[in-house]
């Protein structure tokens, strides 16, 4: 959603007084920083655990947060977004109140599908006091995308990054106290139950007055076709994201290999959650307006290849000796899976960036008829390449299913955005000479790790550095325009050459 008020967006544009795109970033530095400190999070929680379950305990954990991950994915993208739009366009209190209740009525419903379908996924994976677990698990996640998506409407972005660091924080501090005392892979999966369950109860606070049962809250037509067309789209993505998780849960046949597999693709998953901060950070400046929209694309994907292939260059260099060091032994597998997971995880964030580029422009049948292609392929050649070649086959074939989905969103995306999608030279550049730096330096682990850090911190400097903007408050929606320039408003909504 917009972090950046639209009208004054457009007003620097024509006076020249700053570049829309780079104001749009400038807001977004706090969700892509808490973006990427969530990956990381998650991943530290996952590797803690590895050396205190047993490795068919462990991926039970993993396939059921791939689950858990679906559907927060499905309500952090949509609900949220859905409620956030319907508070930028509210003039009154009343509208406020009738969108709050709108959002909080479709999350209830949506939790309780989400619980129901989780249930019958993971029973195929987990006994069944984990799957009562993941289930409950599922539903709360929506019911907390009010909350978020309050936040967002308001252009509380500081805050919104907050709730997003502190549910994770609460998850991964939970999960290890109950794991620590026996509960094993319901206790990890439980962790999820209590940071879902405190940004529910942060919302409740938050909301006040707003939440209350209000008069026509369902004959909102507009935000019924907006959400069937975001949940559509972010649900197949999220789908997409999670699908090998499951798959590897189900068809290995030795837990560690499993173990192993998801390991690797966890701490890969980062650029994932970068790409998820990046798209709701821009995504309402991308729908306000035609011009500045093909800007703040470019502008955003470029700030998504700037992390993600530094990051991607240093996972699949990590030694051997390295991951040894960090892995219990029965994790051997997770060395030659990682090159891929890491090539497959910034893949991954494209198509996920991607996704919310044609959402934000109203192409969402396009997107989810390229993501639903997509998915289908992915979801045939995993278990394909799995009996050719064991997890290192299964990885190749994550990198196949994903890049060939990016190309099929490729090719309905808009020319003007898809030429968006290519790294600069100068990120290719140093992409390059870093994996060449580390490749070289690989047998000296001490110096491979200085030098992994050096560029890491170079990296953030440059994706993070800056001074942010004053975020306003409040922000104007795709149809609000200043005072003044009501006359302009076609030429912005014709949008020349965005579709072609």
């Amino acid at each position: 959603m917009p972090l950046q008020n639209t009208a004054r967006v457009r007003e620097q544009v024509r006076t020249g007084t700053a570049p829309a795109a780079a104001a749009v970033l400038r807001e977004a530095r706090w969700l892509s920083l808490a973006g990427v400190v969530v990956g990381l999070l998650n991943y530290l929680y996952s590797l803690g655990l590895t050396h205190v379950l047993p490795a068919r305990d462990y991926a039970v954990f993993v396939a059921g947060q791939g689950v858990v991950l679906v559907a927060g994915t499905i309500a952090a993208t949509s609900g949220a977004w859905v409620l956030a739009e319907a508070l930028c366009r509210a003039g009154t209190d009343f509208e406020r109140a009738r969108a709050v209740w709108f959002s909080t009525s479709l999350n209830v419903l949506l939790g309780l599908v989400a619980a129901l379908l989780a249930a019958v996924v993971s029973y195929g994976f987990a006994p069944p006091r984990v799957v009562v677990v993941i289930a409950v698990a599922a539903f709360l996640v929506f019911p907390a995308a009010t909350a978020y998506g309050s936040l967002q409407g308001d252009g509380r972005l500081r805050l919104l990054a907050g709730a997003r660091l502190g549910e994770t924080v609460v998850k991964c501090v939970a999960g290890a106290l109950l794991v620590l005392a026996g509960a094993g892979a319901v206790g990890a999966a439980a962790g999820f139950l209590a940071g879902s369950a405190v940004v529910v109860v942060a919302g409740l606070l938050l909301a006040g007055r707003r939440l209350r049962p209000v008069k026509g809250a369902f004959g909102m037509r507009p935000l019924w076709a907006s959400a069937v067309g975001v949940v559509a789209v972010q649900g197949l993505a999220a789908v997409f994201a999670a699908v090998d998780q499951v798959v590897v849960a189900a068809v290995a046949s030795d837990p560690g290999r499993a173990a192993a597999y998801q390991t690797a693709t966890i701490v890969a998953r980062v650029p994932l959650f970068l790409a998820g901060a990046v798209a709701a950070a821009v995504h309402g400046s991308i729908t306000g307006e035609a011009d500045g929209a093909r800007e703040v694309a470019g502008a955003a994907v470029r700030n998504y290849l700037a992390a993600a292939l530094p990051f991607a260059a240093v996972l699949a260099t990590v030694p051997a000796s390295l991951l040894q060091r960090v892995l219990p032994a029965g994790y051997a597998g997770t060395a030659t899976v990682l090159p891929f997971a890491a090539a497959a995880g910034v893949l991954l964030g494209a198509i996920a960036l991607l996704a919310t580029v044609l959402q934000a422009r109203g192409l969402h049948s396009r997107a989810a008829r390229a993501l639903g292609a997509g998915l289908a392929f992915h979801a045939a050649v995993l278990p394909l390449a799995h009996s050719a070649a064991g997890v290192t086959g299964m990885a190749i074939g994550a990198v196949a299913g994903t890049g060939t989905t990016l190309v099929v969103l490729l090719r309905v995306t808009p020319s003007r955005v898809r030429r968006a999608f290519l790294p600069s030279l100068r990120a290719t550049t140093w992409c390059a000479v870093l994996m060449v730096v580390l490749l070289v330096i690989r047998s000296w682990p001490l110096g491979w790790f200085a030098a992994a850090v050096l560029a890491g911190a170079a990296t953030c400097a440059v994706v993070f550095g800056g001074v942010p903007l004053g975020a306003p408050r409040r922000y104007e929606p795709r149809h609000a325009v200043a005072p003044g320039r009501a006359g302009e408003k076609a030429s912005w909504a014709a949008d020349r050459g965005w579709d072609r």
